[in-house]
């Protein structure tokens, strides 16, 4: 039996050109997708609840917040959190309390609950981004 050589024609260095293009290409993809959420979240925590927009660790600044892509395995994903230490009373909402942590007032503020809407609102436009993604590496690989 006969043994058929891929190397003959450099297809094996090719493939591995491709392949760490396009890696390289899908992780900067997918922190650009993470950073547009970011904004998005960004923007409605300062539409929607009443910060000082000098605060240095304000909700409504875009730097409050901070991503990483996550490689495992074969996935990609972009974690966003915010650096702000009030970030999840105002999320989830919180106790009123005094020092002594009796009940103030009405007892409970309620959460805004921005971070999930702005997840929810941004699958659709994640979705076509990365349909336009796809399209422009296969042509610029010629698949």
């Amino acid at each position: 039996m006969s043994e058929i050589s891929i190397n003959d024609h450099g297809l094996v260095e090719d493939m591995q050109k491709l392949v760490e293009n396009f890696n390289a290409d899908t992780y900067d993809h997918v922190k650009k997708e993470g950073l547009h959420l970011r904004k998005n979240v960004a923007r409605s925590f300062a539409a929607e609840t009443n910060v000082r927009k000098k605060s240095r660790k304000s909700l409504g600044k875009t730097t409050s917040y901070k991503q990483k892509v996550v490689v495992t395995g074969k996935e990609l994903s972009v974690d966003i959190w915010a650096a702000s230490p009030q970030f999840h009373l105002v999320e989830r909402g919180h106790a009123l309390t005094n020092k002594n942590g009796d009940t103030v007032g009405s007892g409970y503020v309620p959460g805004k609950f921005i971070m999930e809407r702005e997840k929810k609102k941004f699958v659709d436009q994640f979705q076509k981004e990365t349909r336009a993604y796809v399209e422009r590496m296969l042509k610029k690989h010629n698949l």
